[in-house]
């Protein structure tokens, strides 16, 4: 009897207990669901306070929605500059590869990317000397580069080396050298089977103007040369760490070759253009 009795009053609590959770529970869900129609409200009516509060809480992906439909409302060339960087921000590879594009084939692009390059540049100087302004001083360049590593990582690896030898071909930005993102790209692929073979075949490729791409790098070595440099403390940075960027390129394809003696030839190189790119930044 006694057994029965206690049977009988734990129940009672046991349901209350229940009572209680399935409460909080949907008490919890509509708590949610009410802040998901905020921001979704905010998303479509003011996407700007929306991407504060994503970016309060690490929601970088979420922000680039809201990137994306301030662009689609104003059209402006920052709006759409601001999408692209929180595009690859985010690593929003599918965004950031359908929108690059957009942005070079505007009318007012070379101006645009001039704009840029001279606000950051003198932003730059003014907060840290010379030290990051070849970091920030091509957008051209970075979004070529960025465009390639985009097309890499949603799987159209061949659009991705086509544009990396396109950029060895064009001499109109000698600052861009996209082909060391492909080559980073193809790195970090763990699925390519033979990589040594890849990279020895890229030097070897064949680009539109008949030379190969190693002769291609040449010339752009050569004309990225201090010798040819205006006297301009800017360009002769850029030229310096473009130079760096490549024989570091070159470095890596001839370390994972095996030519000892190319990648200790490059490693040479970068030592010097490096104490002259420290002499110049500082």
């Amino acid at each position: 009897m006694e057994n029965k009795e206690e049977n009988v009053a734990v129940e009672p609590n046991m349901k209350l207990g229940k009572t209680i959770l399935f409460t909080f529970l949907k008490s919890v869900g509509l708590l949610l669901a009410m802040v998901f129609w905020f921001i979704s409200v905010c998303v479509c009516l003011a996407p700007k306070t929306a991407i504060k509060i994503f970016d309060t809480f690490n929601a970088s992906k979420a922000s680039t929605v809201c990137y994306e439909r301030i662009y689609k409302y104003d059209g402006k060339n920052t709006s759409l500059y601001n999408l692209i960087n929180s595009a690859l921000a985010s690593k929003s590879y599918k965004t950031a590869s359908k929108y690059i594009p957009v942005l070079q084939k505007k009318a007012d692009y070379v101006e645009f990317v001039k704009k840029v390059d001279s606000v950051s540049i003198a932003q730059s100087i003014e907060s840290n000397g010379y030290k990051y302004v070849a970091y920030v001083g091509d957008l051209d360049g970075f979004l070529r580069g960025q465009y390639v590593t985009a097309l890499y990582n949603i799987g159209k690896k061949g659009e991705a080396k086509d544009e990396a030898l396109k950029g060895l071909v064009r001499a109109d930005n000698l600052y861009s050298f996209p082909l060391s993102n492909y080559v980073d790209a193809l790195i970090e692929d763990k699925k390519i089977e033979n990589l040594e073979q890849t990279l020895a075949d890229l030097l070897a490729a064949e680009t539109s103007t008949q030379q190969t791409a190693l002769e291609l790098i040449d010339v752009r070595l050569e004309l990225l040369d201090e010798s040819h440099a205006v006297d301009d403390k800017i360009d002769r940075i850029l030229r310096v760490y473009t130079s760096m960027k490549i024989y570091n390129t070159l470095m890596k394809i001839r370390t994972i070759t095996g030519d000892e003696s190319g990648a200790n030839l490059c490693k040479t190189k970068i030592e010097a253009l490096r104490e002259r790119y420290n002499t110049l930044i500082g």
